[in-house]
């Protein structure tokens, strides 16, 4: 074994004992996967001060398994009529008067948005795009259960800033890539660009054809395009091995 693939080994047996992931990177057909899963044990392991819709039950938990320092963390996914497919944000209340780690954090799918989005609904994506996004939605949870409620104001001012909204959710899906679940969020990259048409996004907020033409002009890059996600997993120790599946997400 070369030194490279050495350091690599040992980067990446630390990062399993930080983070104490149960999960492996799922790199298999999803339809094998799925009936590989005990639901019955994710149920109890990771189902824990939950609120998930019946009906989505299956990709919220498996996601939620790449997540273990959520397990004691209260968060409702519910099903409203919005603009954006999915949203994430902590319950008012909780935000103002509990401290980060005794809030309920909300994680809002749409059940009808914008007719230029109705293609990238969570309804239409299969499941691997389902889990990729969950997965980005479940890396902000991980981010506001870290901080005070003077951090999530911070949150609030960063938001007026476009630069500083690039920088942060690309980190979060560099984050969801730590995570183990880099395969799902490039099936989730690859469902917008394909369903929208579009090689850039920058999110419902700023989507206009005048955006889309400055992000490819500057090289600006809100959400990870799939492009930039290989190209993280292709140098990051959980996918040194598996990046031969590339071809068949």
């Amino acid at each position: 074994m070369n030194l490279y693939r050495t350091v690599c080994l040992i980067a990446y047996m630390v990062f399993i004992l930080q983070a104490g992931f149960s999960q492996q990177v799922i790199h298999v057909s999803l339809d094998e996967y799925i009936e590989s899963v005990d639901f019955d044990r994710l149920r109890q392991e990771y189902g824990k001060f939950k609120e998930i819709p019946a009906e989505y039950e299956k990709p919220v938990l498996v996601a939620l398994s790449y997540y273990p320092e959520l397990k004691d963390i209260r968060i409702r996914v519910v099903l409203r009529d919005k603009k954006s497919p999915l949203l994430t944000r902590p319950e008012l209340f909780s935000a103002l008067f509990r401290q980060p780690h005794k809030r309920t954090y909300l994680i809002v799918i749409s059940r009808d948005t914008e007719k230029y989005l109705k293609h990238i609904e969570f309804s239409k994506l299969n499941l691997n795009a389902q889990i990729g996004v969950l997965g980005h939605e479940l890396t902000h949870v991980v981010d506001f259960s870290q901080r005070g409620s003077l951090g999530l104001l911070g949150i609030s001012w960063g938001n007026l800033s476009s630069k500083w909204i690039d920088r942060f959710e690309f980190e979060t899906d560099r984050k969801t890539i730590d995570h183990g679940l880099g395969f799902q969020l490039l099936a989730w990259s690859n469902a917008v660009r394909d369903h929208m048409i579009i090689k850039s996004y920058s999110g419902v907020d700023d989507f206009s054809v005048e955006d889309l033409q400055n992000m490819e002009k500057t090289g600006r890059e809100r959400y990870m395009k799939p492009a930039t996600i290989i190209r993280i997993m292709q140098s990051h120790p959980l996918y040194e091995d598996l990046m031969f599946t590339i071809g068949n997400q």
